[in-house]
C-alpha cells in the first residue's frame, strides 16, 4: 500500500500491493525478494497503481497454482513472469534433448539458470507427476478462502475483502471476489467471478486450450491492440493469453467469455466478447469523465458506478513453429454513450469516437540465446504504431535487451498496454535498453536506460517534450545470512531544469536463531534534498510457524518535490510501499501465525494508518 504523508499525518491511499511471491521466496524467513521489492518501488514511483495490483494477484495465484516446467509450453513459462524468454527456450531445448527435469539441482545447470535463482523460484514450480517440488501429495480438488479486513483511521471505517479460489485437477478453476473499501457503506461494493476450463481434447486435430467465462483479461501481441493485464518486464512480453480476473481493482478487465482453440498442432485461434460496466459521470446520452478510483463513498460516486456500458470483441489467429510465432490480432469496442469531454489540444486524439478498432500483426523468433520480437498496428483511421526489439543472453551470464517504438500522436487503442510512458500508446517514440549480468551466484548487476520523445502536446505541457531515465543497481549476497544492495536512479525531463537523483543502500543480516535485521538509507536530490532511514527487525520461529516484524522509518523530504518510496511488511502474504512527503517518522508492526497447514492468521499495525487482519483457510 502506498500512503502519502504530509508532515507527520497520512493522507490518502495511493495503491496496495498484496504479493505472496516475496513471502514464498524464503518461507522460513521474514525477508523478501530484493528483486520484487525493487520492482514494486519502481512501479510506485511511476504511479502504475494498476500494474502493482495486477502483479500482486498474479503472484498470489501462482503461489497456489504452481507451473509444471516439464509440461508447460514456452508461452506458458514466459506468461508465468518468473521465466525470461531465453529461460523458457532453454528449458524446452533441454527437455527435447534429455527428457524431463527430475530435480532442482538439474534445473540449475540449464543455460540461463543458477542455484540462487532456482531457489528463488522453487515455491512456484513443480516438476510434474510425483516429482513435485513439494513433498506432500496434492489433492485433486483444492480450495482457498481469504478474508482480509482493514481499519482506516483517517476515514474511521473498515474495509473488507473476501476471496475464494477453487480448482479441480489442472483443467477446471473458479473464483469469486467480494470487496468494499474503507468509507464505502455497502458490502460488497465490488464483486467479481470467473470460471475457466483448460486442455480439453476434442479430437486429434482440435484442442480447447482455454475457455474463460465471467471476468477476465486479454493479452495480445506486444500490447498495441489490447493488454489489460500486468507484467513486471516492460521489454519482454509473453504470447497472448486469456486470464481469469482475480484482482479487486475495479476497472481494466473484461466481462463476458473467451476461448482459445488449438488446430492441427501449429495453429491457434482466440475469440472473446465483453459487455462490461464502467464508472463514468453521465449526463443524458454523454459521459464527461471516467473515474478509476473504485471508491464509492459519496452520492455522486455511487451514481457514476458502472453507469457506462463498454462492449468489446476481438481475437487472434496465430501460427507457431518450433522457434517462431506470428499472429494477426484485432479488437473492436464502443460505448453506449457519446464522449462529451471538453476537447483540448493535448487530448483531441483521445476523445472516443465509436466504434473503435485496432488491427496488428506480431512476430516472435527465438534461436538459442537470441530472441526477436515486433508488432505493427493501425487504428480505425489507419494511424500507425509499431514496436520492435531484440534480446540476447551471453554465456557469461550477461543479458541485453533493446526495444524501440513509434506511436503516432493520432493512434488510439482503448486497451493498449505496450511499452509506453504515460497512460496511452500514442504521441511518443523512443527506446529502452536493459542489461542484466550475473557473473557469480552471489552477485547481480542491472542497468537500464530509457529515452522518450513526445512530439505533440501533453497535459499541462503545450510543446514537444522528452523524458530520460537511467538506473544502475546491484545485489551482493556472499552467503544466505547477508545481503547488500544499492540502486542509483537518474532522471531528466524537459519540464524540469534539475536532474533528479535517487540512491538506495540496503543491508540485511540473518542470525542463526531466527532474528533478522535490515537497515536502509534512501537519498534523493532534485535541487532540494531528501533522505530517509529505515531500521527493521524480524523474528521467525519455525517450530511455531510464527513471524514477527517491526520497523521504524525517519524521513526528511520537506523541501523535495517528490516522494521517498520505502517498503514495509504488513499482513502476510503482503507488504506495502509507502510514499513519504514532508518530514516526520513512521513505524509498522506485523505478525502472522500458522498453527496448522490449512490455517493462517495475520495482523498488522501502521502508525496513524490503521490495523489490518486476515485469515486464510486452505482445504
Amino acid at each position: 500500500m502506498c500512503w502519502r504523508f504530509e508532515g507527520k499525518g497520512p493522507a490518502k491511499v495511493l495503491t496496495a500491493f498484496i504479493c505472496s511471491f516475496a513471502a514464498a521466496v524464503c518461507a522460513a524467513q521474514v525477508d523478501y525478494s530484493p528483486q520484487i521489492i525493487t520492482l514494486v518501488e519502481r512501479l510506485c514511483e511511476s504511479g502504475s497503481d494498476d500494474e502493482i495490483m495486477s502483479l500482486s494477484e498474479h503472484f498470489i495465484a501462482l503461489s497456489h497454482d504452481k507451473i509444471d516446467i516439464n509440461r508447460a509450453t514456452a508461452a506458458q513459462l514466459v506468461a508465468s513472469l518468473i521465466f525470461t524468454p531465453f529461460m523458457a527456450a532453454s528449458v524446452l531445448e533441454y527437455r527435447e534433448e534429455y527428457g524431463e527435469i527430475i530435480s532442482l539441482a538439474e534445473l540449475s545447470l540449464i543455460d540461463g539458470f543458477n542455484a540462487q535463482y532456482v531457489e528463488l523460484i522453487a515455491p512456484f514450480i513443480t516438476l510434474g507427476g510425483n516429482l513435485s517440488v513439494e513433498n506432500h501429495d496434492k489433492p485433486a480438488c483444492k480450495n482457498r478462502l481469504v478474508v482480509r479486513s482493514n481499519y482506516d483511521r483517517e476515514m474511521s471505517s473498515v474495509g473488507l475483502l473476501s476471496k475464494y479460489d477453487g480448482s479441480f485437477s489442472h483443467w477446471l478453476k473458479w473464483g469469486v471476489t467480494l470487496e468494499n473499501d474503507a468509507g464505502e457503506r455497502h458490502w460488497p461494493d465490488f464483486y467479481s467471478a470467473s470460471l475457466s476450463v483448460s486442455d480439453i481434447s476434442i479430437c486429434d486435430k482440435i484442442e480447447i486450450r482455454r475457455v474463460v467465462a465471467g471476468d477476465y483479461t486479454v493479452r495480445l501481441g506486444q500490447g498495441l491492440t489490447i493488454w489489460n493485464a500486468a507484467t513486471p518486464s516492460l521489454l519482454k512480453r509473453p504470447s497472448y493469453t486469456l486470464v481469469p480476473y482475480r484482482s479487486a481493482v475495479e476497472h481494466g478487465y473484461l466481462h463476458g467469455a473467451g476461448v482459445s482453440i488449438g488446430l492441427w498442432d501449429h495453429l491457434e485461434m482466440t475469440l472473446f466478447y465483453s459487455n462490461a460496466g464502467r464508472d463514468a459521470k453521465v449526463d443524458g446520452e454523454s459521459f464527461f469523465s471516467l473515474p478509476k478510483t473504485g471508491l464509492h463513498n459519496s452520492t455522486s460516486s455511487l451514481i457514476s458506478r458502472r453507469s457506462l456500458r463498454e462492449q468489446s470483441a476481438g481475437g487472434s489467429i496465430a501460427y507457431e513453429g518450433q522457434r517462431w510465432r506470428c499472429a494477426v490480432n484485432f479488437v473492436t469496442y464502443f460505448y453506449n454513450k457519446t464522449d462529451g469531454r471538453a476537447i483540448k489540444e493535448w487530448n483531441k486524439y483521445l476523445i472516443f469516437s465509436p466504434p473503435g478498432m485496432n488491427i496488428s500483426a506480431d512476430f516472435i523468433y527465438s534461436y538459442q540465446s537470441l530472441r526477436l520480437f515486433a508488432e505493427v498496428a493501425v487504428d480505425k483511421e489507419w494511424d500507425p504504431a509499431f514496436i520492435a526489439g531484440v534480446d540476447y543472453h551471453f554465456r557469461n551470464g550477461l543479458e541485453l535487451t533493446f526495444a524501440t517504438r513509434y506511436y503516432d500522436k493520432k493512434y488510439f487503442a482503448l486497451h493498449g498496454g505496450a511499452i509506453k510512458r504515460g497512460s496511452y500508446c500514442n504521441n511518443q517514440y523512443g527506446s529502452n535498453i536493459t542489461a542484466k549480468w550475473m557473473p557469480h551466484s552471489f552477485l547481480n548487476l542491472d542497468a537500464s536506460f530509457e529515452c522518450t520523445i513526445f512530439p505533440g502536446p501533453r497535459y499541462r505541457i503545450p510543446q514537444q517534450s522528452y523524458y530520460l531515465k537511467g538506473e544502475l543497481s546491484g545485489l551482493y549476497s556472499p552467503r544466505k545470512a547477508l545481503e547488500l544492495s544499492s540502486r542509483l536512479s537518474v532522471k531528466k525531463t524537459s519540464e524540469k531544469e534539475n536532474v533528479t537523483l535517487k540512491w538506495k543502500i540496503k543491508g540485511c543480516y540473518k542470525f542463526p536463531f531466527g532474528l533478522q535485521t535490515v537497515a536502509e538509507l534512501h537519498l534523493s536530490y532534485c535541487g532540494p534534498f531528501g533522505a530517509a532511514m529505515k531500521i527493521m527487525a524480524g523474528y521467525t520461529n519455525e517450530d511455531l510457524h510464527l513471524n514477527i516484524t517491526a520497523d521504524v522509518i525517519l524521513y526528511n523530504a520537506k523541501e523535495w518535490e517528490g516522494a521517498l518510496y520505502i517498503y514495509s511488511r504488513e499482513v502476510p502474504p503482503s507488504y506495502s510501499i509507502h510514499g513519504y512527503y514532508g518530514k516526520g517518522y513512521s513505524c509498522h508492526l506485523s505478525a502472522d501465525w500458522s498453527p496448522w497447514r490449512w490455517l493462517k492468521g495475520a495482523v498488522s499495525w501502521s502508525y496513524k494508518g490503521g490495523v489490518k487482519a486476515s485469515v486464510t483457510i486452505t482445504f
